[in-house]
């Protein structure tokens, strides 16, 4: 079962939103993204998308506005010290983010927790993966075995 009271809360009490999905992305990680920053916008909140990698040319008519950064090219690591969630769409793996892992991963092992943003990492509704009971919501992405 998902935690929606959980997750309305973390939306409710953060401004800044990243949004992040896998290497080689795809029309479902791409639209998600969108999505997901259409509905945060519409609650007032700023929203980033960066990904590890260029959206395909095959692919660029699902972002005319070209909204979605790149990690390392159109966007520096330093540029998104100010996030405060961290939003894992379509995977939940930190392999499968790529270049942009590196900046959250170790950020989430820091003892500093207080500066490390809070991390959202649905699983990918896609595969028969078990889920646990509000295990959609936590300070990490899940690999599951």
């Amino acid at each position: 079962m998902i935690d929606w009271p959980r997750f309305a809360e973390i939306v409710r009490s953060h401004q800044r939103f990243l949004l992040v999905s896998h290497v080689r992305p795809d029309c479902d990680a791409l639209g998600s993204e969108l999505g997901m920053a259409g509905v945060l916008e519409a609650l007032g909140k700023t929203v980033r998308i960066v990904n590890g990698q260029a959206t395909p040319p095959n692919l660029a008519f699902i972002d005319p506005a070209r909204r979605i950064g790149v990690i390392g090219q159109t966007v520096q690591p330093a540029e998104l010290a100010g996030i405060q969630v961290l939003m894992i769409l379509d995977t939940s793996a930190w392999a499968q983010l790529g270049p942009m892992s590196g900046p959250f991963q170790a950020r989430r092992s820091s003892s500093i927790i207080t500066r490390a943003p809070t991390i959202l990492a649905p699983s990918c509704s896609r595969t028969s993966r078990p889920r646990r009971p509000g295990g959609w919501l936590s300070k990490r992405p899940r690999r599951w075995a």
